[in-house]
């Protein structure tokens, strides 16, 4: 019986592991992948270039923080100029829907006074009223079909 810490043994040669094992097939069930040696070495070089990656990365984190306020920049910017669109575009809206009811209620009070000085028919007062309800309902949904579709746009 030899003992293990006998120094005869490291006079000699040793084959690692691999070596002893490489004639000898797997067994069912384990994969021949990553247990050869070409292999763990491809491994090991694939963390060593993830490292490099990883290392480019450090060495470059001033541009990558540079890169990174730059979006943030540019997205509050957008959103900002996003905002004063809309702001005018809800203005312009707004000037549109008083002018048009300024003009539906100019309508209205002529043809009131038109008909309180006899030279309108009741009915044909009627007839006004309805029409210009009717224009006004139309151009609501118009509007609010629009808006609509630019907000889910």
């Amino acid at each position: 019986m030899s003992d293990p810490t006998d120094n005869e043994e490291d006079s000699e040669p040793q084959e690692s592991v691999e070596e002893l094992f490489d004639d000898v097939e797997t067994a069912k069930g384990e994969s021949d992948t990553g247990d050869t040696t070409s292999q763990r070495a491809a491994q090991v070089s694939q963390a060593t270039d993830e490292q490099v990656d990883w290392n480019t990365l450090i060495e470059n984190l001033e541009d990558v923080t540079n890169l990174i306020r730059e979006y943030f920049e540019q997205s509050r910017e957008n959103k900002r100029v996003e905002n004063e669109r809309k702001q005018s575009y809800f203005k312009h809206q707004q000037r549109i829907v008083l002018t048009a009811a300024g003009t539906f209620l100019i309508v209205i009070g002529i043809a009131a006074w038109m008909t309180y000085s006899d030279a309108l028919s009741g009915d044909a007062f009627t007839f006004v009223l309805g029409t210009l309800f009717g224009s006004i309902l139309t151009f609501l949904q118009n509007m609010i079909g629009q808006r609509d579709n630019e907000e889910s746009g």
